[in-house]
């Protein structure tokens, strides 16, 4: 087993950082059925989506490119969904849901990316992968 401090840079900055996403992913998926439709369930759900897109961030900040796109993106959904309250149109909405996806498309090609890259398969490339795959269905959900 290689020493942590001899790994490559790309490798060990990346370690621990899937965890953390695929745990916000998870509780999502285990929160959601349960949550009233109202109000008070919509802001519940609202509040994962935040920590999702942090999450994110955190798995994406090894790439700056990347990094300033989710970052964007994810100013952009926050900002919408906080907007929706006040302002209730379907153009607010749509901005929201692209800019959603959008940051998910951009978490899901910078853990590929890692995961393609990886010389070989440890736990956080195995959690990276389950990430991807809730991912692409919370992108079609």
């Amino acid at each position: 087993m290689p020493d942590k401090d001899k790994l490559p840079i790309h490798v060990s900055f990346f370690e621990g950082k899937a965890i953390l996403h695929l745990i916000s992913l998870v509780i999502l998926f285990v929160l959601h059925p349960f949550v009233p439709g109202e109000v008070i369930g919509v802001k519940v759900v609202d509040i994962f989506f935040t920590i999702i897109l942090l999450s994110g961030m955190y798995a994406v900040s090894d790439r700056k490119s990347l990094l300033y796109f989710a970052l964007f993106f994810a100013i952009t959904a926050f900002g919408t969904g906080i907007l929706i309250y006040f302002i209730k149109t379907p153009l607010i909405l749509l901005i929201r849901y692209i800019s959603y996806i959008l940051f998910f498309f951009i978490v899901i090609l910078a853990t590929l990316s890692h995961l393609l890259r990886a010389e070989k398969v440890t736990a956080d490339i195995i959690y990276g992968s389950i990430c991807i795959y809730l991912l692409i269905g919370v992108m079609w959900a």
